[in-house]
């Protein structure tokens, strides 16, 4: 008869060895570096002895789980949410003031000082006067759009790019590569990340091909790595084109808004049918080329009440998503039924968040389902744009943001573009989250870093300011912290230590 583990008195995401963390991409650039995986690891700061007196660490956001068990979150940690036994969180709570800790060592004592131990070593309980605050890690990615076409096989309501028939020449291409290396180099980035779109970047799959293929050639004689992904709506794959992309290692992000007419509603094909079948047998010829695709999810006041049949298909499939905010920019202000109200979006959300917790995956949600939030890492900026961020148009001019692409601020050919990026104050002003009014003072001001500047600056005119999606962030945050908090209390069982008896007993 198999013998019960005794249950770890703290768990956190790094006991799930086998479960990925990914980084989400769509037309944005919100990784901020989190795609280099030692951000992603947190490493316990303290060590015995501990300090002669700690305290329980201000603003710590904590919930119950129904079995008995809490989570906690720490906002100015990198230690992540937390899954507590009671024993640990009432050790936690005997901490709300400074205390000393106990100085004899008998057996008693000596285990609740493992679990005080592992508390301060996870940012739950600190030393009185000690002041956390988050690390923001330096992006080493520089993450290009590669605007290979401007012909689109699509017409979504939502879509930011006049479509024409213009496409990259491949001489255009090749001087792109040799900048982005070039600037790479130049400013201490070590990754190249190219994000090849439009349009729809697989209607000049050529140039795709052609041009991963000389950065892999770059890379060789660089110490810049390099990183391909194609971001597509999912009509145009053949198995040809997947085998194609998967023997080139180039990644693929497709656009799925919903199952059905939710999706076919908002992403039409140039007749004005429906693409839904297309994207899902696009899908399909993916997964068995072996190149398993993320899903990138648009969210709308139309499509909200069906993202719960979404979430099952993907969950069934296993796939990677992400889940963005829709943003209104000029070509798509007449399309009103976009518009999600505050209200709806806050119950539709938080009842599909229900719904995944039953069926929880292996991976983690955590920079997947609230808009451009990201609770990876802590970070100051939304994004890369403007930073680390270039968006290179099919003439090889340059601009900060896709949204902003018909606002270059310099081209391929200058001699440090990426300085003149960051040094112009035309367009998109990237600020930092301390800078924001109405964040300063937020619980989840570096988890969140104040929304996407671009749509902030299109609802109030100011980058300055906080995301006029703020309540619906501060509503949902919490359910996505429980979620992650289900997750570990689900799976890194799997993987404790087992107790003093069993090790006996072995």
């Amino acid at each position: 008869m198999p013998i019960a583990r005794a249950l770890p008195d703290l768990m956190h995401r790094q006991m799930i060895p086998h479960a990925e963390i990914f980084t989400a991409d769509c037309d944005c650039d919100c990784s901020l570096g989190l795609d280099d995986t030692s951000t992603n690891t947190f490493v316990p700061g303290i060590s015995v002895p501990l300090p002669a007196q700690l305290q329980q660490a201000p603003g710590l956001y904590r919930d119950q789980l129904s079995d008995g068990r809490e989570f906690v979150f720490n906002p100015l940690s990198a230690a992540g949410v937390i899954v507590l036994t009671p024993r640990a969180a009432h050790l936690l709570d005997s901490f709300a003031l400074p205390q000393q800790i106990a100085a004899t060592d008998t057996p008693q004592v000596s285990g609740a000082h493992a679990v005080i131990a592992q508390l301060a070593a996870y940012d739950l309980l600190i030393e009185p006067g000690r002041e956390l605050m988050p690390i923001f890690q330096p992006a080493k990615t520089l993450a290009a759009w590669l605007h290979s076409t401007n012909d689109c096989n699509l017409r979504c309501s939502y879509c930011y790019i006049r479509k024409t028939a213009d496409r990259m020449s491949h001489e255009v291409g090749r001087h792109t590569i040799d900048m982005l290396f070039a600037s790479a180099e130049q400013h201490g980035f070590s990754k190249v990340k190219l994000k090849f779109s439009g349009g729809e970047a697989l209607l000049n799959l050529s140039l795709v091909l052609s041009l991963n293929a000389y950065a892999q050639e770059k890379a060789a004689i660089s110490s810049v790595s390099v990183q391909s992904l194609v971001l597509s709506n999912g009509i145009a794959i053949s198995a040809s084109t997947a085998r194609k992309l998967r023997e080139q290692g180039i990644g693929i992000c497709i656009s799925l808004d919903g199952i059905g007419a939710h999706h076919d509603a908002e992403r039409r094909l140039v007749n004005g049918g429906g693409s839904f079948v297309y994207v899902q047998r696009g899908i399909q010829t993916l997964l068995e080329a072996g190149l398993v695709p993320t899903i990138a999810i648009t969210v709308s006041e139309y499509t909200l009440d069906g993202l719960p049949q979404l979430f099952d298909y993907l969950l069934d499939l296993d796939l990677p998503f992400t889940l963005s905010f829709y943003r209104e920019h000029e070509q798509s202000a007449c399309e009103t039924h976009l518009r999600f109200g505050e209200q709806h979006i806050i119950a539709a959300l938080l009842a599909a968040l229900s719904h995944i917790e039953q069926r929880l995956p292996r991976r983690s949600l955590l920079e997947s389902l609230v808009d451009k939030a990201n609770f990876l890492a802590a970070h100051d900026h939304t994004c890369a744009a403007g930073s680390s961020y270039l968006v290179v148009d099919q003439h090889g001019q340059i601009a900060k943001c896709p949204m902003e692409i018909e606002r270059p601020i310099t081209t391929i050919f200058a001699a440090d573009p990426l300085h003149e990026l960051r040094s112009s104050v035309i367009g998109l002003q990237n600020v930092s989250v301390d800078a924001k009014e109405g964040c300063q003072s937020c619980t989840w001001r570096y988890w969140c870093a104040g929304g996407c500047p671009v749509q902030t600056y299109r609802a109030t005119g100011r980058y300055d300011i906080r995301s006029p999606n703020c309540a619906i962030y501060k509503a949902l945050f919490p359910a996505l912290l429980r979620l992650e908090a289900l997750r570990i209390a689900t799976f890194a069982p799997e993987y404790s230590a087992p107790n003093p008896v069993e090790r006996a007993a072995a």
